[in-house]
C-alpha cells in the first residue's frame, strides 16, 4: 500500500462467470522517514529524533523504537497523535571509547519498519 493513504480502501475483483466481489479495509499511513539530529554525535550527548508518516493519521499510531547497540538509548515507544504526520522525541547516548554506528529502527504495529544509522564518536 502507498504510505500516503489514511482511510477506507475498497478492493473489487470481477471474475468472469463468478461475479464481482468487494471488500473494504481500513488503511493507515506508512513510514516515510526516521531522522536523528545530529546524526554524528559525541558519546554522552542527547539528540532529537523524528519519525514521519506519509500523511496525517486519523487515529493515534504507536511506533516502537529500538537500537542495535545499547550505546544509543531510545524511548521504547512513541505515539503519533491523530491529525499529525510525525512525532519528535529525545534520546541519549552513552560515552564510548571507540566509534560506534548503531542502526535505529522504527516499527509500526503492522510490522513495517524504517531504519537509520547514527554515528557515535568518543570524546576528544
Amino acid at each position: 500500500m502507498p504510505s500516503d493513504i489514511d482511510g477506507d480502501v475498497t478492493i473489487t475483483a470481477n471474475i468472469e462467470g463468478v461475479g464481482t466481489r468487494s471488500h473494504t479495509v481500513r488503511v493507515h499511513p506508512g513510514l516515510v522517514g526516521f531522522d536523528v539530529e545530529p546524526w554524528v554525535i559525541t558519546g554522552g550527548q542527547p539528540f532529537a529524533g523524528t519519525v514521519r508518516l506519509g500523511t496525517a493519521t486519523s487515529v493515534p499510531i504507536s511506533v516502537h523504537l529500538e537500537s542495535s547497540d545499547p550505546v544509543v538509548q531510545l524511548p521504547a515507544e512513541v505515539t503519533i497523535p491523530a491529525g499529525q504526520s510525525s512525532v519528535t522525541f529525545q534520546g541519549t547516548t552513552s560515552e564510548v571509547s571507540e566509534f560506534a554506528a548503531p542502526t535505529l529502527t522504527a516499527r509500526l504495529p503492522d510490522g513495517s519498519t524504517w531504519e537509520t544509522t547514527m554515528f557515535v564518536d568518543p570524546a576528544s
